[in-house]
C-alpha cells in the first residue's frame, strides 16, 4: 500500500514538473510577427523586379523585430485592385501613379523616397530617354519625332513615357495626335529590340536601362543616338527630359503606425554598402522627396486624377488677368480725361474762332473746316496753293469727294474710312498720312491732322491741317538706304546686318525661331586685285552679290562685313538648310566666268555656317561663323564647313 502511495506521489509530481516546464517554454515562445504585404510595381518586368526588391525585403525582415514584410510583384492595374481593395499595406511605385492614389484617398503618406546609385554617385532622381538609331540623320531634335513611330513599355510609366511626353508637349509635339503610331511593348528591352529591327523610329526608356543593357552585354554602345540629350552635373545616365524625384515608398490608411515606423527605421538604416543595397543596384532611401514637379506635370497631360479640366469662374478670370483689366481701365480713364481736356481747348478756340481763321489764313500749313455734313466751309490760301485748286471750286462741296478719293495705290477711298468721317461720328482727334490729289490728277503724300469742333451741343464740324511730305519722304528714303546699302554692290552694310541679326537673336530666345548664319569671303581675292586690278575685283564682288540676292528668299538677309567678306542670315531655316543653302551658293560661285585682259577665269568662295543657340548674342554667333569659315579654309577652300 505505501509502495503504491509513493508511487503515485511520484507520478503526481513528474506530472506537475512536466507541466511547469511547458509552461515555462510557453511563456518564452515569442508572439508571431505582423506580416506586412509590400506591393512593388513591375517596371522591369516580374523577374527583373523581383530579382531588384527580393535582397531588400530580406535586409528588412532581418531588422524587423515585430513585422515580417511580404514581397509581391504586381503590374499597374493589379496594384490599384489591391490597393483599393485594402489586401496591401505598403507599396512602392512611379510618382504619377503615386499621385494618382493619393487622388483616390487610398495612401496615407510618404515614408521614404528611392536614392539608385551608379558606383558610390547619389542618385535621387529619375528621367526618359528618347533614342533613335544613330544612323537616322532626320531624328535629332525633340520636332524631329513629328510623324514618326514611338514606342514605348506602357502610357503609364513615368520614365519610359510621361516624361518624354511632357518635353514634346514643350516643344509643340502633341503625341499621340503628331505621330505616326504609338507602339506599347511592354518591356524596355522591347523598346529597344523594336528600335534596333526598324518596327518603330524613335523609343522611350527609363534612365539607367541603356547603361545597365550595356553593361549586361545585351546592348552595344553606340547603337543610338540620345535625342534632345540633356547633362546634369550629379546625374550620369543618358537623359532627354528634366529630372524628377525618384519613386515614393508609402502605406496605407489601415497600417498601424507603430509598425510604420518600425519599417521607416529599418528602411532608413540600409547603407549604400550594405549587401542587400549592392544586390539591389541602389543607394538607399532618403526621407520623402517634393513631388510637386510630378504634379505640374500630371495636369499638363491631364493624366489622372487630372483628366478633367477644373471649373473656371469668373473670380479666376479676375485673377488671372487682373493687370490687363487694371490696364484698360487705366487707359480708359486717360482716355476719357485727354477727352475732356480736348473739349475743354476745343471750347476755348471756339471763342476765338474769327482770330484763329485770320491765324489759320497765315499759315504754312493747309487747312480747311468742314460742318457736320462734311461740307467744305473754310479753307486757307497755302491748302488751294498745295491743291491748285480755286476758292470757289471747294466751299460748299465735299473734300473727300474733291482731293480725298483715292489712296496711294490708286484705289478708291471709301468715304466712311475716311478720318474726317470718323471725327464727325465719334469726336476723337486723329492724324494720319493721307493720299490727296491735285487739281491735274497728281497724287501725293500728305500728313494729316484731324480734330473735331465742339460746343455745348456736340460734334459741330471738324478741323483738317495737312502739309505736302512727300519730299521730305523721298529725302527719308534716300537717308534710309544711304544709311543701311553698301555702295558697292548694293547689299545691307554692316550696321543694318548687325541690327537684323540682333532682331533674330531676340526673336529666337523668345518665340524659339530658328535661323542660321552663314559667313563667305573669296578666295585669294588679294590675287584677283593685284593681277586684274581693282575695278575687276569689285565686278567679281557686284557679281557675287547678285548671284546671292537671285538666291535668296525675302526673309534673308545678306549683309557685305568689309572688303571680300560676307554674311547671310537665313531665318526659319536650321543647319542642315544652311549647309544645303551654302552649297548651292558655293556651285554657282564657281561656275560663273569672269573675263579681263583676254583672259577667263573663276572665283571660288569659302563658307562657313552656323546655327543660333539659347546663349547666343550677335557677336558669338558671327565668331562661331567665322571660326567655321576659317576651317573652310584651313581645309583647302571652295567649301563649307559648320560649327
Amino acid at each position: 500500500m505505501w509502495l503504491i502511495l509513493v508511487m503515485q506521489a511520484g507520478v503526481v509530481l513528474c506530472a506537475e514538473s512536466a507541466g511547469a516546464g511547458l509552461a515555462t517554454d510557453a511563456q518564452e515562445q515569442p508572439p508571431p510577427k505582423k506580416v506586412l504585404t509590400l506591393g512593388v510595381f513591375n517596371y522591369l518586368g516580374d523577374e527583373q523586379t523581383y530579382a531588384k526588391y527580393a535582397p531588400i525585403v530580406d535586409y528588412l525582415n532581418r531588422k524587423l523585430v515585430e513585422e515580417h514584410v511580404k514581397l509581391e510583384v504586381l503590374s499597374h492595374d493589379e496594384l490599384n485592385q489591391r490597393i483599393a481593395e485594402g489586401t496591401l499595406d505598403l507599396a512602392t511605385t512611379n510618382p504619377t501613379h503615386f499621385l494618382h492614389l493619393c487622388k483616390l484617398g487610398h495612401v496615407a503618406g510618404v515614408i521614404a523616397s528611392l536614392v539608385n546609385e551608379n558606383g558610390d554617385l547619389y542618385l535621387p532622381y529619375l528621367a526618359g530617354v528618347i533614342i533613335a538609331l544613330n544612323q537616322r540623320e532626320d531624328i535629332k531634335k525633340l520636332r524631329d519625332v513629328r510623324g514618326k513611330r514611338i514606342a514605348t513599355p506602357g502610357t503609364h510609366l513615368l520614365g519610359g513615357y510621361q516624361t518624354q511626353v511632357f518635353e514634346l508637349a514643350q516643344a509643340g509635339v502633341q503625341v499621340p495626335g503628331d505621330i505616326a503610331a504609338l507602339l506599347v511593348v511592354d518591356t524596355h528591352q522591347n523598346v529597344v529590340r523594336a528600335v534596333l529591327d526598324g518596327s518603330a523610329d524613335v523609343g522611350f526608356l527609363r534612365s539607367g536601362i541603356l547603361e545597365m543593357m550595356e553593361d549586361a552585354g545585351a546592348l552595344v554602345p553606340g547603337d543610338f543616338r540620345i535625342v534632345n540629350a540633356q547633362t546634369a552635373d550629379d546625374f550620369p545616365f543618358k537623359h532627354s527630359t528634366r529630372l524628377y524625384p525618384e519613386w515614393p515608398v508609402f502605406n496605407m490608411p489601415h497600417v498601424d503606425e507603430r509598425a510604420v515606423r518600425h519599417f521607416a527605421s529599418a528602411l532608413f538604416s540600409l547603407e549604400s554598402d550594405d549587401p542587400a543595397a549592392k544586390q539591389a543596384g541602389i543607394y538607399g532611401y532618403s526621407v520623402p522627396r517634393d513631388y510637386i514637379q510630378v504634379e505640374e506635370l500630371s495636369r499638363t497631360l491631364r493624366l489622372p486624377p487630372f483628366e478633367k479640366a477644373p471649373a473656371f469662374t469668373l473670380w479666376d478670370a479676375a485673377m488671372r488677368w487682373k493687370y490687363p483689366v487694371l490696364a484698360a481701365v487705366l487707359a480708359v480713364f486717360l482716355i476719357v480725361f485727354l477727352s475732356v481736356r480736348l473739349w475743354v481747348v476745343w471750347r476755348r478756340e471756339r471763342q476765338a474762332r474769327q482770330f484763329s481763321q485770320l491765324v489759320l489764313s497765315s499759315l504754312a500749313q493747309g487747312v480747311y473746316q468742314i460742318d457736320t455734313l462734311g461740307l467744305c466751309r473754310f479753307i486757307n490760301p497755302s491748302a488751294l496753293d498745295i491743291l491748285r485748286i480755286e476758292m470757289q471750286d471747294v466751299l460748299g462741296q465735299s473734300p473727300h469727294e474733291l482731293f480725298h478719293h483715292h489712296d496711294g495705290r490708286g484705289a478708291t477711298y471709301p468715304s466712311e474710312e475716311c478720318p474726317t468721317s470718323k471725327t464727325l461720328r465719334d469726336g476723337l482727334v486723329r492724324r494720319s498720312e493721307e493720299w490727296f490729289t491735285r487739281s491735274n490728277g497728281e497724287l501725293f503724300l500728305t500728313d494729316m491732322l484731324v480734330a473735331p469742333m465742339l460746343d455745348g451741343r456736340g460734334i459741330v464740324g471738324a478741323v483738317v491741317i495737312f502739309e505736302d511730305i512727300s519730299e521730305r519722304k523721298k529725302m527719308e528714303e534716300q537717308l534710309l538706304e544711304l544709311a543701311t546699302t553698301d555702295a558697292l554692290t548694293g547689299l545691307h552694310n554692316r550696321r543694318y546686318f548687325f541690327s537684323r541679326l540682333a532682331e533674330s537673336v531676340a526673336r529666337f530666345k523668345r518665340f524659339a525661331e530658328h535661323a542660321c548664319v552663314i559667313m563667305l569671303d573669296c578666295d585669294h581675292f588679294k590675287q584677283v586685285n593685284d593681277r586684274y586690278g581693282h575695278a575687276v575685283g569689285d565686278e567679281v564682288l557686284r557679281g557675287l552679290a547678285t548671284i546671292m540676292k537671285q538666291n535668296m528668299r525675302q526673309t534673308d538677309v545678306i549683309g557685305r562685313l568689309g572688303g571680300e567678306e560676307f554674311a547671310v542670315l537665313l531665318n526659319d531655316a536650321d543647319q542642315d538648310d544652311a549647309v544645303e543653302w551654302a552649297e548651292r551658293l558655293r556651285r554657282l560661285v564657281a561656275a560663273r566666268e569672269y573675263c579681263a585682259d583676254g583672259q577667263h577665269f573663276v572665283v571660288t568662295i569659302s563658307l562657313g555656317c552656323t546655327q543660333l543657340n539659347g546663349s547666343d548674342d550677335e557677336n558669338s554667333v558671327l565668331a562661331r561663323a567665322d571660326r567655321a569659315l576659317y576651317q573652310a579654309k584651313q581645309n583647302g577652300r571652295n567649301r563649307v564647313e559648320s560649327a
